[in-house]
């Protein structure tokens, strides 16, 4: 005899297995819905794959076209800095037009070179698309670093210059004229003229970079001279002071000296000592600091930071010696007529009693026209 228990066990079980004959047909109905979602979807989404393709192909295409304008840029700052085509000189001479000799990316690029006025120069460079309408072109304002307009002037700053009674500066003096303060006797002219394409910190350390052993600083942060000692062309990373422990000892230089660090001449004791700049160039990205007439400094050469210089140093002999402060102050007072030129960003504490000569054509290890051209701005047309 079934329990009511057992019966109720049995109809569920026969219920569950009835069920899938209830819902016959349900299958082809969500096949159909399925179907119908597909169609509506497929479409669109073919579609859209479609302009993607055609989209990133334009892209592709475009891309192209920008590497190509960028290499006709890359080849016209070569020719600017080498030299090696008749540029334009001024503002109404024609710009010079040429076309680059191979392709690139496939693409033919035409440059066009302006002169916009003593150190600037629009770089146009076009890239030619697949049609006559379509190209891409950059434009570009190079910067050329010129020193020869800094080394015919004695004293040159782009914000003020001061100088004292009794000082007697013999050349040209330019600032702005709310930045002059001219106590002594100027024997050339006063120009107040702008200044243009005055050096940037990344130009100047690019092209002295050049010259000097990155990948090799020098090792400790003091040079002590005994006797005649030759200073190598070196890299530091760091301050570097430079002294003697024996009287009348002369330290040349030997090729380019550059220091990310601050830069210390200082006064050892009683002892004197000669730093023979030998025609080479020291470079600084801090402070240079000359405090003393213990130390004396003999030219040809130049003495260039990217902050203020203290040159209170002996002058030893005649060399022109160019002094520049790219950003910050040059104070000068040597023991002795300094023959050279002074460029900086303020030039303080001209004191009386001596002569800055200048020398138009000094032969330095500096920038010279056409020698280093720095991208100032960069778009696409």
């Amino acid at each position: 005899m079934k329990t009511r228990a057992s019966m109720k066990q049995e109809n569920w079980l026969n219920r569950l297995l009835a069920r899938p004959s209830d819902e016959r047909g349900q299958v082809f109905i969500y096949a159909l819905i399925m179907l119908a979602l597909g169609s509506l979807i497929i479409g669109p989404l073919l579609s859209y794959m479609s302009t993607g393709l055609n989209t990133g192909q334009i892209f592709s295409e475009k891309a192209t076209e920008l590497y190509a304008a960028d290499a006709g840029v890359a080849d016209a700052i070569w020719y600017v800095n080498s030299g090696a085509l008749d540029l334009p000189t001024s503002p109404s001479d024609p710009a010079l037009h040429y076309t680059l000799d191979q392709s690139v990316n496939g693409k033919s690029v035409t440059v066009d070179i302006t002169n916009v006025d003593e150190v600037t120069y629009k770089i146009l460079s076009t890239a030619q698309g697949p049609l006559p309408q379509q190209n891409t072109s950059i434009e570009s304002y190079l910067t050329v670093l010129n020193f020869n307009m800094y080394t015919v002037n004695a004293l040159t700053s782009p914000t003020s210059i001061v100088t004292q009674p009794g000082d007697v500066i013999n050349g040209n003096v330019q600032a702005p004229a709310e930045g002059l303060d001219l106590k002594g006797t100027i024997n050339g002219d006063i120009i107040t003229d702008p200044i243009k394409g005055w050096p940037t910190a990344g130009a100047m350390s690019a092209f002295f970079g050049k010259q000097v052993s990155l990948s090799n600083p020098y090792p400790s942060s003091s040079i002590m001279l005994h006797g005649s000692q030759a200073i190598p062309s070196l890299y530091r990373d760091g301050d570097l002071t430079i002294s003697t422990s024996s009287n009348g000892s002369t330290g040349v230089i030997q090729g380019t000296i550059y220091v990310t660090g601050n830069l210390n001449f200082p006064q050892s004791g009683n002892k004197n000592y000669t730093i023979d700049l030998n025609g080479q160039t020291i470079y600084v990205q801090g402070a240079i600091d000359f405090p003393s007439y213990r130390c004396s400094v003999k030219g040809p050469g130049a003495i260039i930071a990217l902050g203020d210089i203290n040159f209170q140093p002996g002058i030893s002999s005649n060399g022109f010696t160019f002094i520049m402060s790219v950003a910050g102050e040059v104070t000068v007072n040597p023991s002795g007529t300094l023959y050279g030129s002074v460029a900086g960003g303020t030039i303080l504490g001209v004191q009386p009693d001596w002569v800055i000569a200048d020398n138009s054509n000094p032969d330095l290890n500096l920038p010279e026209q056409n020698s280093v051209a720095v991208i100032e701005t960069w778009k696409i047309r």
